[in-house]
């Protein structure tokens, strides 16, 4: 406390000094800029009529709700237009601004509420450039890196400031005492991932007293040293170098963070939790993407996190190698995510899950249930009786039963796409009284009968996918393929297509049998299919087929794809947050923001990169999803990280199916370190049935390689960057 006295007393003197200078100088604004401002503002409207300013926006800029967009004017806007009355948030972003060049610069807008000034490349920023807004309560500069903590003075200096986010710039660890001598006694939210922090002392954040959110992401950081922050909710330290969960306790056995309820680690390297844990208010915990092998008993029960919801410990980037007894006994656990991960079921203790009586949703999906049979499933998940949603895809589950399924009284939400399921017993969910969603996509089931589901089951179910599975198109599906035929609206919007596996090309609506064929005995259709079946084994295999699915998939797509009527539709329709949708892997990460970025945001396109636009705690798979369908084009960058990273297969296939459903092409672009030893089965196929644009750094090569990427996303480039 006396060190920070002591600063503010050196800051107080030095403050007042430039104010008074600052004061001189506003008072002495010169009659020339103010006639220059006047025919600024003159110009204003197209149409060359003097509208007033509060009736019209400036024409570099566009106005909705309370925003004036003046961004992506890349150095053609100098100066601050006027805001017309009633406008509050100001976006001055992508304008080539390098430098708040005076302190009367924002004059025009000081009843802005909201400011966002990055991508800029600012360098400087005048001293009194923000004391006319005495709004301001949110600041945005980010993706600037040549800012240092001297030349942000002026920023640190706006004592009204709710929300600071300096996201993705240069800044080193801040110093100890810069909160001291820029006291900041409203901010609430501070962004300040993507610099290079390295280790960080939290200790100097303490002056911020009314701090809630504190994002520490993406800087280097291999140690977090933490200090009493009473009034912190949420922290995100997450893609550092931690290898040791951080300390959250006093000597005494006190917390150090009472208020916290999200804490972000994912992407680290912590191998466990082995020191004590007291975080009494934490609500939801990301440990994905780190080093946890096993675990134990009690790892993450009510005595070390009395008030835990949501446990996120997916994409492990190690094995697995058990689950204990007890591992996530919790009253309070609601959420646990595990998908992604090397766990064999048929290995994990029974009593895994025990203890956990109000958990509501459990993700598995892309785990190992190959070898897990019913009995074992019953008694790893008989006792879940509130889960409400279940995600068990690409797990290798082979079997589902009405007595597999008994324990889930609760369940809403089913998802077991892509496994192996070959058979549906009759009434297999009929006693799910809640399930409304049911997800048996792409497994290799054979035939659907009126009994499979009760009528009751079909009524309460708003929507059920059995696409893509390996249909018989006998007899036995003639019920099916009435139904199916009929347009039910539980069957609508399926992922995948009804084809039929024993009839080249043939949709399940398209097959046709005689009465008189369907009248033989049962014995003689089994014989009949039984020796037709030997005869299909005979002249093919099934490995053939399946090592090179994605290419039939893809030529399939090819041969029924219309001529982009779909495509051009979406387009004109739509309403898009982005125009392109980069899928990458995190360890090309530089390649995209040095090249690709820069590139495509100078031809005027807005990107969505997961790393950037994802916002924290929002599930992955939904955000994916939701970006992907948000965005006019698909573009992937394919190299040996992004066919090792399973989130990119799942992204990829994602992506595919996309651009299926709307007759697109999905732009792919290959980096020099992809090797086709190093490609998955899905990648393979793509760079065979499609064209695509290889990266490479000699000269000639980036500029075709440029050209082609331009051609490529013709369809939305704005017209001054056409080809």
């Amino acid at each position: 406390m006396d060190t920070c006295a002591m600063y503010l007393c050196c800051a107080f003197l030095s403050v007042s000094f430039l104010l008074v200078a600052d004061t001189v100088s506003l008072r002495d604004v010169s009659n020339d800029k103010n006639e220059q401002l006047a025919q600024d503002t003159e110009q204003w409207t197209v149409d060359g009529t003097n509208r007033s300013t509060d009736q019209a926006c400036y024409p570099l800029c566009r106005c909705h709700g309370n925003e004036e967009d003046c961004s992506r004017n890349f150095g053609r806007l100098t100066f601050v237009p006027q805001t017309p009355d009633g406008l509050t948030f100001l976006n001055f972003s992508y304008n080539k601004l390098t430098s708040v060049p005076s302190d009367d610069f924002f004059l025009n807008v000081t009843n802005i509420t909201v400011l966002d000034l990055g991508n800029n490349g600012l360098k400087t920023i005048s001293l009194g450039a923000f004391r006319p807004l005495k709004r301001l309560t949110n600041l945005t500069i980010r993706f600037d890196y040549s800012l240092t903590y001297e030349t942000l003075s002026p920023v640190l200096d706006i004592k009204q400031l709710v929300y600071l986010d300096l996201r993705h710039g240069s800044l080193p660890s801040p110093p100890p005492d810069i909160f001291c001598r820029h006291s900041l006694p409203h901010l609430k939210v501070l962004y300040l991932h993507g610099n290079n922090l390295g280790n960080t002392k939290m200790s100097v954040f303490a002056p911020l007293h009314g701090l809630e959110v504190l994002s520490l992401s993406s800087n280097r950081m291999s140690v977090l040293f933490t200090d009493y922050l009473p009034g912190l909710l949420k922290v995100n330290a997450g893609v550092n170098s931690l290898s040791t969960f951080p300390t959250t306790c006093m000597e005494n056995g006190s917390s150090l963070f009472p208020a916290l309820n999200l804490l972000i680690l994912k992407s680290n390297g912590i191998k466990n939790i082995d020191v004590a844990v007291c975080l009494p208010s934490l609500y939801m915990l990301d440990l994905s993407n780190n080093l946890f092998s096993v675990f134990f008993t009690d790892y993450f029960n009510d005595l070390r996190f009395p008030r835990l919801r949501e446990l996120h410990l997916s994409s492990m980037h190690t094995t697995n190698r058990g689950i204990q007894k007890y591992a996530f006994r919790n009253k309070y656990i609601t959420t646990i995510d595990l998908m992604f991960n090397d766990i064999v079921f048929e290995n994990v203790d029974d009593d895994s899950f025990a203890g956990c009586p109000s958990l509501q949703m459990l993700q598995l999906s892309h785990t190992y249930f190959d070898t897990v049979d019913e009995l074992k499933f019953v008694k790893l998940f008989g006792n879940l009786t509130k889960l409400q949603r279940l995600y068990l895809g690409g797990a290798g589950l082979r079997k589902l039963s009405p007595e597999m399924l008994s324990g889930f009284t609760s369940l809403q939400k089913l998802l077991l796409y892509r496994n192996k399921v070959r058979s549906l017993p009759d009434g297999v969910v009929d006693n799910l009284l809640s399930l409304t969603e049911l997800d048996l996509g792409f497994n290799q089931i054979i035939v659907v009968k009126e009994t499979t589901f009760s009528p009751e089951t079909l009524q309460r179910l708003q929507r059920l996918d059995l696409s893509g599975n390996a249909f018989d198109c006998s007899c036995d599906l003639r019920w099916f393929q009435s139904w199916l035929a009929s347009g039910p609206k539980v069957l609508k919007h399926p992922y995948f297509k009804y084809m039929c596996s024993n009839l080249r090309d043939t949709n399940v609506t398209s097959f046709y049998m005689s009465e008189q064929a369907c009248l033989l005995s049962r014995d003689t259709n089994v014989l009949m299919v039984s020796c037709l079946s030997l005869l299909l084994v005979v002249m093919t295999t099934v490995f053939p087929l399946y090592r090179y699915r994605w290419h039939l998939r893809l030529m399939l797509y090819e041969a029924v794809r219309g001529g982009g009527d779909a495509r051009r539709r979406r387009l004109q329709r739509g309403q898009f947050q982005y125009d392109v949708y980069v899928s990458y892997a995190s360890d090309d990460l530089g390649w995209v923001r040095q090249h690709l970025l820069v590139e495509l945001e100078n031809w005027g396109l807005r990107l969505c990169l997961h790393d950037r636009d994802f916002l924290i705690g929002n599930n992955i798979v939904d955000d994916i999803s939701h970006s992907v369908e948000s965005s006019k084009k698909v573009l992937v960058v394919f190299s040996r990280h992004y066919s090792r990273n399973q989130w990119c297969q799942f992204e990829l296939n994602f992506c595919l199916r996309h651009v299926m459903e709307f007759g697109d092409n999905l732009v792919v672009t290959c980096l020099n370190d992809a090797e086709s030893r190093d490609l998955t089965t899905a990648m393979m196929a793509v760079l065979k049935m499609m064209s695509y644009i290889r990266w490479d750094d000699d000269p000639e090569a980036l500029a075709a390689f440029w050209g082609r990427l331009r051609q490529a996303l013709q369809e939305i480039l704005p017209a001054e960057v056409q080809p």
